[in-house]
């Protein structure tokens, strides 16, 4: 499902990807566009609110997608927006592929944005070695918890640990500490990773070979 989903560019990409594609707005003249412009879509472009959406869209999306909409919300909404958005999400998924961030300084959470130089070095205070899923996590592999919680768009850890197989996609030479609590934890069951990855971790940390 596509939320907010404008001119409809985003959700054609999806359908041709192979998805089935739900995509509604809030504005009828943004619908009525994706239409005008995608007649022979196979996308369900729709008018809905995400504070007030059909019953039937409740846990029954396996992607749920949303780009530069909640942003322009105050507050409290935007918090209602993200609640509202995890609730489109299906659970009992049987794979979950995910990666994984580290608090360096030229790690995605920094160079995205999300995080600045001094908020990595109070989440490293207390105990943070990574991300995943919108979660910190320590190097047991447990949930971490931060203000930041509150702020994410993501499966609850709980939800997420249900999940049979859960495959950790590994890139680059400092995501040691990061495996490290993916394996102590229990949080992934099966570790995808690149080169570079696995020649540090043979080379430094030999206990988790």
């Amino acid at each position: 499902i596509a939320i907010g989903c404008g001119v409809g560019d985003d959700a054609e990409v999806m359908a041709q990807y192979g998805y089935e594609v739900v995509a509604f707005d809030i504005a009828p003249s943004a619908i009525e566009l994706c239409i005008k412009r995608y007649p022979d879509t196979n996308v369900s472009y729709l008018v809905a609110d995400l504070f007030d959406y059909p019953k039937n869209w409740f846990e029954n999306f396996d992607l749920v997608y949303e780009c530069n909409t909640i942003q322009v919300l105050p507050g409290e909404y935007r918090k209602k927006a993200l609640k509202s958005m995890v609730s489109l999400m299906a659970k009992n998924s049987d794979i979950a592929i995910f990666g994984v961030a580290n608090l360096t300084k030229n790690s995605m959470l920094q160079e995205s944005g999300i995080l600045s130089e001094n908020d990595m070095v109070k989440l490293k205070d207390i105990g943070v070695v990574g991300s995943l899923i919108g979660r910190f996590m320590d190097l047991e592999g447990k949930e971490v918890e931060t203000e930041y919680k509150n702020r994410s768009i993501a499966v609850p850890w709980d939800d997420f640990m249900k999940i049979p197989e859960r495959i950790a996609l590994i890139g680059g030479w400092n995501k040691i500490e990061c495996t490290k609590g993916l394996l102590s934890g229990g949080i992934a069951t099966t570790l995808i990773l690149d080169s570079i990855s696995a020649l540090t971790i043979m080379e430094k940390d030999t206990e988790l070979i």
